[in-house]
């Protein structure tokens, strides 16, 4: 079991990960939208009272981010999304897009199998071809 990230009709464009690997990219993708150590600090969280603090803190730090509401939200929901049967659009994969270009990894991603040096540029360039055709970004 693990995750896959792929977008319809693009057969060879998939990446397949283990749930540790799409939760290091995510890491990766919190860190350079600079709220890498908050992101980090959810693992702690264990109570209901944990989770409060946690989205009452967010809440906070979201509010210093100089980004469209619109934008923070979509952003968010990437990073706190479900591990699995889940999308984002094309205009989330712009965002991510913009938090990680300058960004030049390198992120190894996949499994040991599917992996190699270049898995962080494979997938910039795939978030681009979804901006470029519009295309949603899925994980099962």
């Amino acid at each position: 079991m693990g995750v896959s990230i792929y977008a319809n009709g693009w057969n060879g464009r998939e990446f397949h990960m283990g749930y540790r690997g799409f939760a290091c990219l995510r890491q990766r993708i919190a860190d350079d939208f600079g709220i890498g150590d908050f992101y980090r600090s959810l693992e702690s969280c264990h109570t209901d009272e944990d989770f409060k603090a946690y989205n009452e803190a967010l809440e906070r730090i979201a509010a210093k981010i100089p980004w469209s509401e619109e934008d923070k939200d979509r952003l968010f929901d990437f990073l706190y999304a479900p591990d699995g049967g889940y999308e984002v659009d094309y205009k989330t994969c712009s965002l991510i897009l913009k938090v990680i270009e300058s960004d030049n990894g390198p992120v190894r991603m996949n499994y040991v199998a599917y992996s190699s040096p270049d898995d962080w540029e494979r997938f910039k360039d795939f978030l681009r071809d979804c901006v470029r055709y519009k295309r949603k970004m899925r994980w099962i």
